[in-house]
Order: C-alpha cells, then structure tokens, then sequence
C-alpha cells in the first residue's frame, strides 16, 4: 500500500520505519526542507534501527521525501498526520497549529482525490482523556470532511 506520512518528527520517522518493515510504499511529508535534508543526508535518528531503515527504502526508491502536500498525497491510499502538538508550560493546553495546518493543507486534496481511503490524527495528553480531532466536534468537522468523504 502507499501511504503518506505528514510529519517527519521522532512520530513520523517511526511510525515511517514501521511501515517501511511491513513493506508498504511511503511518502514523508514535512514542511521543513532542513528537515528533509537532514534524512536524506542519514544523519542519525535516536530510535534504533530507524536511520538504517529509512536510508536503505531512500536508495532502493520505496521512500520518498517531499514538501509538496498534492505530490506527496497524489498516489498514497491512506495519509497519516504525525505533527507535534506542543504542550503549553503553563497549563499542558497542546498547540494544535501544526494540526490544523496539516488538516487544512489536506482537505481540498483529499476532497478531490476520492480514492484517498484515510485520513488519521489523534492527540494523546499524558495524564488526560483521548483528545480526538476526527470527532463531530474536531478538526475534521471544522474543515468540511466528513466520515463519509
């Protein structure tokens, strides 16, 4: 399957690796091109295993690295978001900017390319309940998709 990973955080490469070693087709998303050229270069990532991984599916092309949202979506069949949601200092309220940005970036894509079969963001708060973005209430629901999209 082709997926595509939005995000190429500590998530995102290991969540990318873990796909890679089941033998799906990923595109990784960021929009940082320092980011991306950090993965190209192999520079390590602290998980194991990882650097290793992602630098063998970028030579043999079942990688790919991008920071264009409809070429990195255009084929995938599922697109996962893996963005940072940094938690404030003084509260532990996260910043749900990158999420939403990606959602955005996302929607008129998705709402366009019907054969996209996922879309799939979750936000987990150490110590709290599941804070859902594909609720009625989420994200989703503020974007204009729906379950059925």
């Amino acid at each position: 399957m082709k997926i595509c990973v939005v995000g190429l955080g500590h998530v995102g490469t290991v969540n990318i690796a873990y796909l890679l070693e089941r033998g799906h087709i990923v595109t990784g998303l960021d929009v940082s091109q320092e980011r991306i050229r950090h993965l190209f270069a192999g520079e390590p990532e602290p998980e194991p295993r990882v650097s290793e991984l992602l630098s063998s599916a970028l030579r043999s092309g079942r990688l790919q690295l991008s920071t264009d949202y409809l070429k990195a979506v255009e084929e995938a069949s599922v697109a996962i978001i893996c963005v940072g949601t940094p938690q404030r200092e003084k509260d532990g309220i996260p910043n749900l900017s990158f999420l939403y940005q990606a959602v955005t970036s996302l929607v008129e894509i998705v709402n366009k390319k019907r054969d996209t079969s996922d879309v799939c963001a979750a936000l987990f708060r150490p110590g709290r309940r599941v804070i859902s973005p594909l609720e009625p209430a989420g994200i989703l629901a503020m974007s204009g998709i729906t379950r059925s999209s």
